[in-house]
């Protein structure tokens, strides 16, 4: 029998069960093609569909194609008068991969956001990867300007105390050598106390009655998220405590930070925003996406849902994140009556394929491929398609406070969450 559904995002799904088969087929169909080219566009159909095998943001064409095949399946593609159609086949067991593969050739491109931040004038490194695949040891690392060898060294590479990782953060290089030249530090609340510098001259957090993270999570310790979910099903509660806080403070440190500008004193802000990492409570617009299951920013095999709902969450945040960061840099560019430098930055790539035990079965090129782009007229000549975090503010602070320091090679290094220090190099194959 077969079945049908519309999804919200209005796309349709058709099911047609075939029993007595190990395997599965999965095929995306735009309902555009050849008939609807004018005679201007003729050919475009098919060399679309030619473009969607040359790569994504998560993979490269050869990653495209290795994916599938090495599980038994393969992927392929044809485009007529009335459709252009992608499909995948393989063992039945691997049908999130099918999924994934396809909704990655299909779903956003982020093209447009970096050309519309180069045409705003910045750089974008578009072979950058995350020093660290994760946050905390990211964050240390490039707000320090350095790698994270030491600190393994004097902690033991089994130890999971991420203390001295949080006081790095806080009081990290950048910010002290900034503040001895006179300039205020902004901050903003994050929901992830790591990131959040509480000590700075100004720090912002939005007044909002809406559950917080960690009210969130003791309502879920002591066994009270079954009666929230039923709360939620008969209209009481809007969604599962926690989302709406995080939601709120997201929104309030975007515009709180535009508000900032124009300002005669010199300034170092702050702002760390988990965009478009989960929990994914915005959808492409900006419009508010409910959740019933316990608030939580898991991420990788912690994720409670699908690899699909991964991609599919991760996609519509990233399009609200990058109308959000347009917005916030043509602001501060429009208004500011002083130089300044932008970077932004991710601190780590997704997590869809992301294995916190074994991280070495990851996807890594997902997890460590980052956004790194940079407003900094005077030093763009310095700048590199590969550079990594660790330099960022190295040729900053060169070429804009006359500091003489070398650059680091760039380099990548994963691990699990059991074992932060035990650092695995990642090379590009």
């Amino acid at each position: 029998m077969i079945r049908t559904a519309r999804l919200d995002s209005r796309a349709q799904v058709i099911l047609e069960p075939v029993r007595h088969t190990d395997v599965v087929s999965v095929g995306l169909w735009n309902v555009r093609g050849s008939r609807d080219e004018s005679r201007g566009e003729a050919g475009f159909s098919h060399f679309l569909e030619h473009m969607l095998f040359k790569g994504t943001e998560r993979r490269n064409a050869f990653q495209i194609a290795r994916e599938v095949e090495r599980v038994g399946g393969f992927l392929n593609a044809f485009t007529e008068k009335e459709v252009i159609c992608s499909y995948c086949t393989l063992p039945a067991d691997n049908l999130e991969l099918a999924v994934d593969v396809l909704a990655d050739m299909y779903l956003v491109n982020n093209r447009e956001f970096l050309g519309r931040l180069e045409a705003l004038g910045f750089y974008v490194g578009d072979e950058s990867l995350a020093n660290y695949s994760q946050t905390s040891l990211s964050l240390a690392s490039s707000l320090n300007m350095s790698y994270l060898d030491g600190v393994a060294a004097e902690l033991g590479v089994d130890n999971r105390d991420q203390r001295p990782l949080n006081r790095l953060i806080r009081h990290n290089m950048v910010r002290r050598a900034l503040e001895d030249l006179g300039y205020e530090v902004y901050a903003f609340q994050t929901g992830y106390r790591k990131t959040e510098w509480e000590d700075a001259d100004y720090f912002f957090a939005p007044a909002t009655k809406a559950v917080s993270a960690f009210e969130a999570l003791y309502i879920d310790v002591l066994g009270l998220t079954p009666i929230t979910r039923w709360l939620a099903s008969r209209g009481w509660l809007e969604e599962t405590p926690g989302y709406a806080a995080h939601r709120n403070r997201i929104r309030f440190a975007f515009e709180q930070a535009a508000a900032l500008y124009p300002s005669a004193r010199p300034r170092l802000v702050f702002l760390h925003v988990i965009l478009p990492h989960p929990p994914f409570v915005f959808g492409a617009d900006g419009s508010a996406v409910w959740s019933m299951e316990p608030f939580e920013m898991k991420d990788g095999t912690e994720f409670s849902g699908t690899p699909a709902e991964y991609v599919a969450g991760y996609s519509a945040q990233l399009e609200f994140a990058n109308q959000q960061a347009l917005e916030l840099v043509e602001q501060v560019l429009r208004s500011s009556t002083r130089p300044v430098v932008i970077v932004i930055q991710g601190d780590h790539g997704p997590g869809s394929q992301l294995d916190w035990d074994v991280p070495e079965q990851s996807n890594l090129r997902e997890r460590m491929g980052i956004l790194n782009a940079y407003y900094a007229p005077k030093a763009e000549a310095a700048l590199y398609p590969s550079i990594t975090p660790v330099n960022s503010f190295r040729v900053v602070f060169n070429h804009y406070l006359g500091y003489n320091l070398a650059l680091l090679a760039d380099r990548s290094y994963l691990s699990s969450w059991r074992a932060p220090y035990r650092f695995i190099e990642y090379r590009e194959e």
